[in-house]
């Protein structure tokens, strides 16, 4: 199932989420350019494993990670989410808040990653986290829009679901999914589960925050 559009766009163009499009995808095109793609990842993404609390210069990958991507379907899926839920995010709570809001949400979502998943030797890196939190602040904030998804039947065909639902269910997946991940027996690594599940509670409690804020500014 994938999501084409939502019911309610904003009717304002909405610069940032275009400028953290477009920062990614130049972050990407050097990732193309970079001879030795092992090594630029060893520095730039989060390798768990590597972080010291007491080296500033190993913190840096909870940020930089955010606009690496391992490879042209991850970029391009991330992107396309980030287009959908964005415009809307940023346009509720103005370019400068959501600057921050996304850059936060993929901290904190790295964060989460981290802690429960210390000792992985392997690159964590990509938007998904931060995308996440816009996708979890969307469900809070935005909850009678509708999406219109695209779905494989015995063709393609489109349909309308309620934001709740289709959000709902995808916050319920990441749930699961890092339970999941934490009692496997198998090596460590992967999707970043945790990752997802700390940016889109981070984007929920977000929104219920911004929530409490516009009823005390009515």
């Amino acid at each position: 199932m994938l999501p084409i559009k939502d019911s309610d766009p904003p009717n304002k163009f909405t610069f940032a989420t275009y400028i953290f499009i477009f920062i990614t995808s130049v972050i990407f095109f050097i990732e193309f350019l970079t001879p030795d793609l092992d090594g630029f990842f060893k520095v730039w993404s989060l390798v768990p494993s590597q972080v010291n609390i007491d080296k500033i210069v190993t913190w840096y990958p909870f940020i930089t990670s955010v606009f690496l991507h391992g490879g042209v379907m991850h970029i391009l899926s991330n992107m396309w989410f980030l287009h959908i839920y964005g415009d809307n995010v940023e346009a509720d709570m103005g370019p400068i808040l959501y600057i921050l809001f996304y850059i936060a949400a993929g901290i904190v979502a790295n964060i989460a990653q981290y802690v429960l998943n210390m000792d992985s030797t392997v690159f964590h890196l990509g938007a998904s986290g931060a995308i996440a939190g816009v996708m979890g602040y969307y469900l809070v904030r935005f909850p009678h829009n509708t999406i219109t998804c695209l779905i494989p039947a015995r063709y393609l065909t489109t349909i309308e679901l309620p934001a709740q639902a289709v959000l709902g269910i995808w916050v319920v997946t990441q749930f699961f999914n890092s339970w999941g991940s934490l009692v496997a027996t198998q090596s460590k690594g992967g999707v970043a589960w945790w990752a997802h599940l700390g940016g889109a509670l981070f984007g929920i409690i977000i929104g219920f925050l911004f929530n409490i804020w516009k009823r005390k500014k009515i």
